[in-house]
């Protein structure tokens, strides 16, 4: 949360924020749906479109997003989160309520870098069918329980009440964001590639810190699909138009970038891909 604003601000009355994130797309009507479902219950909801340009069924590009945003949102919001490929089979609906945040989705990792990082305080498993549309599709679960869900936690409904807790053990999460100490080398993965081709790493800057004042390398080199880099950019623009980079981004992550131009495509990178970083 940004810490100037509590006393700016302090005597504006804030509404419940309800912030969304889909692979839905902009073409069809789902979104406009869901916004509707939420409209007609919490009339009075703030609601916020982080993206629903998630490259569809990506769980984990969705879950970098949400975990790089959530945290500029106030004390408070509602994430509502549909990435959900598996959507109709045994994987269920939850609630996961953090030190300082709400999260409504499936039960499949989309949303556990972003709690895991706030740390859970309790998590629901959605079966109570009076805050579901009725009947609930098979295909729609963010029409007719994840949005109604989200409307009626900002109109003050008690977690409890969508259904049982669950031990926290019990919410699927992803591999833990981060790189790979083999030796002396740390391996990064590929985990987004955002709307600029650029190709976000699973590496944080502080890994990379630790990893110097352990290794203690005179120089290093990283190389990705056989390109090769020995040093790092502050910015874009350090290099010249068309050339590739790496650069830590605003998430603190390292990115594979070519200034002004589409570093995934014009150097073939995918997600999954691995990065790796040697002394020299």
């Amino acid at each position: 949360m940004l810490k100037h604003d509590a006393e700016v601000c302090k005597d504006v009355e804030r509404r419940p924020v309800i912030a969304l994130l889909t692979d839905f797309g902009y073409h069809d009507g789902y979104v406009g749906t869901m916004k509707g479902v939420i409209a007609s219950i919490a009339p009075h909801a703030l609601l916020i479109d982080i993206t629903h340009g998630v490259k569809p069924q990506s769980i984990t590009g969705a879950s970098l997003i949400l975990w790089g945003s959530y945290r500029y949102f106030p004390h408070g919001t509602i994430f509502c989160v549909v990435v959900d490929p598996t959507v109709g089979t045994e994987r269920y609906p939850i609630v996961v309520h953090t030190k300082h945040y709400t999260f409504v989705g499936p039960n499949n990792g989309v949303m556990s870098w972003a709690f895991d990082e706030d740390g859970v305080k309790i998590a629901i498993k959605i079966t109570n069918r009076h805050f579901m549309i009725q009947p609930v599709s098979q295909t729609f679960h963010g029409r007719d329980i994840f949005a109604p869900v989200a409307a009626y936690i900002a109109c003050g409904v008690k977690l409890t009440e969508f259904g049982d807790e669950i031990p926290e053990h019990e919410l699927e999460r992803l591999p833990k964001l981060s790189a790979r100490r083999i030796g002396d080398r740390l391996v990064a993965e590929v985990v987004h590639i955002d709307w600029f081709g650029n190709a976000i790493t699973s590496l944080h800057m502080l890994e990379f810190k630790q990893w110097l004042a352990d290794v203690a390398p005179k120089a290093w080199k990283a190389r990705v699909r056989g390109v090769e880099f020995d040093r790092l950019s502050n910015a874009y623009g350090d290099v010249p138009v068309g050339k590739p980079l790496i650069i830590f981004n605003s998430y603190g992550l390292l990115e594979i970038a070519v200034n002004c131009g589409n570093a995934a495509n014009e150097l073939g990178i995918k997600m999954g891909d691995e990065i790796v970083i040697e002394p020299m």
